[in-house]
């Protein structure tokens, strides 16, 4: 038999989700007051948790149209974005600069004869360009914090090679890399 839960041990939704994955009988949801019950040996309540609700700021622009609340959702979203630029600011100014100056080292490469000095500014090139991805990587992993790779359907693709007269098809599967600033429940207007 599963045992009951002390009710000063629940006071998250977290807590609760455990209860209810352990099926403990005395942590019941109250549909009158929307908020879970934890009871005590006696059966009595002897505290409730309620559940923060909220709307996502976009449904809230996209679909109401009271005035106020799409405004507020607004100002939630554009201060989400500032934001976003303002801690992406500074790896745009450093991936700004090595840019610059790997322009400035090709062309001081182009101007010179092949020889010892052209070798030189040859391997100051490569160091730049993997600053720069580096840079890159910081940069995008600033602005869009949010990324993943989702599978589509996989594509089918026809293997023709002239030569052979082999025009198999085969399945290619395609990968979409998706890029969020933020999410749902960074959205949440309550």
């Amino acid at each position: 038999m599963v045992r009951a839960v002390d009710p000063a041990k629940v006071n998250t939704v977290v807590d609760i989700a455990n209860a209810y994955k352990r099926k403990i009988p005395n942590v019941v949801l109250n549909l009158n007051t929307a908020k879970f019950d934890i009871k005590n040996a006696k059966g009595a309540v002897a505290k409730s948790v309620g559940v923060r609700t909220g709307y996502d700021a976009a449904y809230v622009i996209n679909t109401l149209t009271d005035a106020t609340l799409v405004k507020s959702s607004g100002d939630l979203l554009q201060e989400r974005r500032d934001d976003i630029i303002e801690n992406a600011g500074h790896a745009e100014t450093a991936f700004a600069d090595t840019q610059d100056e790997l322009l400035r080292v090709i062309e001081a490469w182009k101007g010179l004869d092949p020889g010892a000095s052209r070798t030189a500014l040859t391997k100051q090139i490569g160091r730049l360009q993997r600053q720069m991805a580096s840079e890159e990587r910081d940069l995008r992993n600033k602005q869009y914090v949010y990324r993943e790779n989702l599978e589509v359907e996989p594509a089918r693709r026809r293997l023709y090679a002239p030569a052979s007269n082999d025009e198999r098809v085969i399945p290619h599967t395609v990968w979409k890399l998706t890029q969020y600033q933020n999410v749902a429940k960074g959205r949440v207007v309550e």
